[in-house]
């Protein structure tokens, strides 16, 4: 258990259950035991409309709906404090410190790019287009990527 809370993939873990249930909609069922928590990444991209998969492409559509079952992660039993809200353009985040001082940020699966784009293009299709082109991104790929 050290070995994966000091090379940090234990915490992209528990990010991915700690958005993926502010990501879901009050009507979705989740499944949320002590020890795991079972749901999608997002449901926002799972069913595109005829011109959106025409012109954007299918893309990892089924794979952000796909329910996986992932640890959950408390922060206190851990030892973790929440330091600050963090974020940028795309991502929001918590800025977590540990028992030794080290920071650690948990970061946002799914991104909003409603601050990334000029304001005159927000609440318009410039915005629904970009915003469906994360769906471009699997969303499991810094699990894979990180050890590599």
């Amino acid at each position: 258990m050290h070995n994966i809370l000091k090379n940090g993939g234990f915490f992209f873990v528990g990010l991915v259950a700690l958005t993926c249930c502010q990501a879901q909609s009050a009507s979705t069922a989740i499944s949320v035991k002590t020890d795991s928590a079972t749901l999608a990444a997002s449901l926002r991209y799972k069913n595109p409309s005829f011109f959106k998969r025409l012109f954007l492409g299918k893309n990892y559509r089924t794979t952000w709906a796909k329910p996986v079952t992932l640890p959950v992660f408390h922060l206190q039993q851990m030892g973790f404090t929440i330091k600050e809200l963090g974020g940028g353009q795309q991502t929001k985040s918590l800025v977590l410190q540990d028992g030794n001082g080290r920071e650690w940020a948990l970061r946002m699966m799914d991104k909003d790019v409603t601050k990334a784009i000029p304001a005159w293009t927000r609440h318009t299709i410039v915005q629904r287009v970009t915003q469906d082109l994360v769906s471009a991104a699997n969303p499991y790929a810094p699990l894979v990527v990180w050890p590599l």
